[in-house]
């Protein structure tokens, strides 16, 4: 849904008010609510990320974690639920310059009003607190109850003849454990083919699979606030989100270049896209594609394998991301900026110079979001995290 530009500004400058709803749905697939009245103040704690590791590696598939403390009487181990909420925004409205100065007035605001979902997924733990006048809900997504799953028989059961491709098989895996796409798009290297695994390997994790398509495509798969699939690219540049007041932040003295060439010599393609320069290279490291691969390995210097010619040109824009520096960030919560958004603000400190006077210093950061840690309901903050390649 858009988002209205003046619900983004009344967030930033004015006032913000936010109602939770938690839906859970019984056996029979009726949806339940559990209003605000029922959830602690402030209890909400929501784990989402593309990247999360010490090393920047593109796939994903990194599920969605989120506790809760509700009331005693709503017991829902087990239960599928979805978290949203509607936040209304507003902005003070001001007087014309043709009131008298200094007048007692107030003049009201102007509000927005827009609804988010922020969590759907399954509840895995929900206990009674000592008091017993409460419940700890803890829930994940479905990567991370589908995603554990083998899909090894999906896997082989596509090669009863024929060529068997990247795509083929994402779309197999996405009917065979229901899950939906929020949007249908075609990836680079959706036409690539793969082959029959060794005979024995017996287990490839769902996660395992999407995670490796993701990669060799040089995209982020993530579940969002609805549950649907989500594809994000990162590569090239973006006008980045401002935030011109936070709470905190530190970044890295340094720029991160991004990567300017793709190293496929583990997918067994010698050589590197494009031929240079070669400084900030992308491992394209891939079991998926490698195990069991048949192809005419060409020696370096030759052309590439003729389905990696097909699909290069569409990966490697994904790969090619631009300058960023690694941060981390807190700052009120803007339910609009989703991770793989590109974030932008300015470092502030007081520092003497040469004749020990002291003046303002700032540094303006910029990079992408990674992971975040929505925290709060009625005091809703972030905490932003990203990482260097």
């Amino acid at each position: 849904m858009p988002i209205n530009p003046g619900f983004k500004q009344a967030v930033i400058y004015g006032s913000v008010h936010t109602e939770i709803s938690i839906t859970w749905f019984d056996g029979g697939g009726s949806g339940h609510t559990i209003t605000a009245a029922s959830v602690v103040s402030e209890s909400l704690t929501i784990d989402n990320a593309i990247c999360d590791g010490t090393e920047f590696k593109f796939g994903g598939c990194i599920a969605s974690a989120l506790e809760l403390d509700i009331s005693s009487e709503h017991d829902l181990t087990d239960r599928y639920i979805t978290v949203s909420c509607t936040q209304t925004a507003t902005m003070p409205l001001y007087p014309g310059t043709n009131v008298f100065p200094g007048a007692n007035i107030f003049p009201g605001g102007v509000s927005y009003s827009q609804s988010f979902y922020l969590f759907s997924g399954v509840v895995y733990s929900c206990k009674l607190s000592k008091n017993r006048l409460t419940r700890h809900l803890v829930a994940y997504d479905f990567f991370y109850s589908k995603g554990m799953e083998n899909c090894i028989g999906v896997y082989s059961g596509l090669f009863s003849g024929g060529t068997v491709t990247l795509g083929d098989l994402r779309a197999a895996i996405i009917t065979a454990y229901n899950f939906t796409e929020a949007q249908t798009v075609t990836l680079p290297a959706d036409s690539f083919p793969i082959h029959q695994l060794p005979d024995d390997i017996t287990e490839l994790t769902v996660n395992d699979a999407l995670r490796m398509i993701g990669e060799f495509n040089g995209v982020f798969l993530r579940l969002n606030g609805h549950g649907d699939i989500e594809y994000i690219s990162i590569g090239g540049s973006s006008t980045p989100e401002v935030y011109t007041y936070y709470i905190d932040a530190e970044a890295e003295d340094y720029t991160v270049s991004g990567f300017d060439s793709i190293d496929t010599h583990s997918v067994g393609i010698y050589g590197f896209y494009p031929d240079a320069p070669q400084d900030d290279v992308y491992d394209l490291y891939n079991d998926l594609v490698t195990t069991g691969y048949v192809a005419t390995v060409t020696e370096p210097g030759d052309q590439f394998a003729p389905a990696w010619n097909a699909v290069r040109d569409g990966i490697y824009p994904n790969c090619n991301i631009s300058a960023h520096t690694p941060f981390t960030l807190n700052a009120e919560t803007r339910l609009w900026v989703q991770p793989g958004d590109r974030l932008q603000f300015d470092l502030i400190w007081y520092a003497p110079n040469g004749q020990g006077v002291v003046s303002k210093r700032t540094r303006t950061v910029t990079g992408i979001m990674l992971s975040r840690r929505i925290k709060g309901i009625q005091a809703m903050t972030d905490e932003i995290r990203s990482l260097e390649n």
